[in-house]
């Protein structure tokens, strides 16, 4: 993974982890074509995703989860949990796949349920505490980035421990932070395999292991 913590909004979040992309991209194109070639055998998805941000006044598409699934066929999303309907609705790797395809090979999906993200991302404003400020990045097999605004205060995280039914005694450190400096941060994740795997158009993450990994084994000698 790559991992990104920042001071700022979810909005300055999505535009270092977009730039982070696009310049990934760019490299590629400009350096690894060769190698690309060789292997995926085109680069037209990759210069179709730098156009569409080019296009889209340099950023990627945005919809919201609720606005997905009204425009996608009921095989494209499910319940998170169907013991736990209360937590709200996902994307099928189906439905991921039909939003990429539609917006042109990249779109951020925004506004997931709040109890289907971890507790320490921040309310969507107005929501009544049922959205989330987060976000997941869709490219290639599905998505490559999730993304979330994180609670501000220390009385905001405590308030989402027991909305999601966390144990406090797990993430006191975590309330601590928050009370002893208030700020607003954000941050993302990256999946680097899974950008790898799109880069050179192959339909198995397990196959494109940066490291290689061992089940049941915790060191690799």
């Amino acid at each position: 993974h790559v991992e990104c913590e920042l001071v700022g909004d979810m909005d300055k979040a999505i535009a270092v982890a977009e730039g982070y992309i696009i310049s990934i991209l760019k490299a590629v194109l400009r350096e690894e074509k060769c190698v690309v070639m060789k292997i995926a055998g085109t680069m037209e998805h990759l210069e179709r995703v730098v156009a569409s941000y080019t296009l889209n006044n340099n950023g990627f598409p945005r919809i919201t989860l609720d606005e997905a699934i009204n425009m996608l066929p009921s095989d494209c999303y499910k319940l998170v949990d169907e013991l736990m309907p209360h937590r709200g609705f996902e994307l099928t790797r189906k439905g991921e796949r039909q939003l990429i395809a539609m917006f042109g090979g990249a779109v951020w999906v925004t506004e997931p349920d709040h109890l289907s993200v971890p507790f320490y991302q921040a309310y969507l404003d107005g929501s009544d505490r049922k959205k989330a400020k987060a976000a997941d990045l869709l490219i290639g097999l599905g998505e490559i980035i999730g993304l979330g605004e994180r609670q501000e205060t220390a009385q905001e995280t405590l308030d989402a421990l027991k909305h999601h039914d966390i144990t406090l005694s797990n993430y006191e450190w975590y309330v601590e932070m928050r009370r002893i400096k208030q700020m607003k941060t954000s941050g993302w994740g990256l999946g680097s395999e899974r950008l790898i795997s799109w880069i050179l158009q192959h339909n198995d993450v397990r196959d494109i292991q940066i490291l290689p990994r061992f089940k049941d084994n915790d060191f690799l000698v």
